[in-house]
């Protein structure tokens, strides 16, 4: 199933961007989950791990045994709002792009290119699996609007270097360029993540849609 997102996610704008695209793309691709919410028209996955996807059928199923099992376990929106996949619906608040390095911290709000047909928003995440281990994330997620005016995921490139610390831990580097599929991108680090440690550092990145922006996103988990 993994290996047919991806591929439908190349060709997506091939097909979103042209009268009855989309249409044709869900008869191509017709395992997919499409809530059709609002202005979402975006093809997700319908298993909430993208590890198992890459395991099991395009229709979602897997043999355990002499069993055929299917593991597919999306079926509303709010599912996916809750697994951090969507951006929100509305078109307002939105930032315009002025060529400049915009400056936030935790987390970029929505924003637009100049044409207001892509979109881009950032979030940084800090999970634990035990007491004393766990990861963070820098989860860039976008989509493109189409002549309809519907908003859609498909392949898209981004860049981001973070650079982390954890003082009295260590500091440690994340630099990838050229990042290239579907949404969301998530930039993960796994070291020595000590939950009573406060983390800091910074996140240079951009999408290479919106090329009018580059964008620093300090990280800082200490409450302060």
């Amino acid at each position: 199933m993994y290996d047919e997102y991806k591929e439908a996610m190349n060709v997506a704008e091939s097909y979103y961007e042209r009268e009855g695209g989309y249409e044709e793309f869900k008869e191509k691709y017709p395992n997919f989950y499409y809530p059709e919410e609002g202005k979402d028209f975006s093809a997700y996955l319908p298993v909430s791990n993208v590890n198992l996807a890459k395991f099991i059928t395009p229709e979602g199923n897997v043999m355990i045994g002499n069993k055929v099992y299917n593991m597919c376990d999306i079926n509303s929106y709010s599912q996916l709002d809750s697994l951090g996949l969507t951006l929100q619906l509305d078109d307002t608040p939105f930032y315009l792009a002025t060529r400049a390095t915009k400056t936030f911290t935790n987390y970029i709000p929505m924003q637009y290119n100049t044409n207001k047909n892509r979109r881009m928003e950032v979030n940084f995440n800090r999970y634990f699996s035990d007491g004393a281990s766990g990861i963070f994330e820098v989860r860039i997620s976008f989509r493109l609007k189409n002549f309809l005016g519907i908003w859609y995921n498909a392949s898209g490139t981004t860049n981001c270097k973070v650079i982390y610390e954890q003082p009295g831990v260590g500091s440690y580097i994340i630099n990838k360029l050229g990042e290239t599929g579907f949404s969301p991108h998530v930039y993960a680090g796994r070291r020595h993540i000590n939950p009573s440690i406060p983390l800091f550092g910074t996140a240079e990145l951009n999408y290479e849609s919106i090329p009018e922006n580059d964008y620093l996103m300090y990280l800082n988990d200490s409450g302060e």
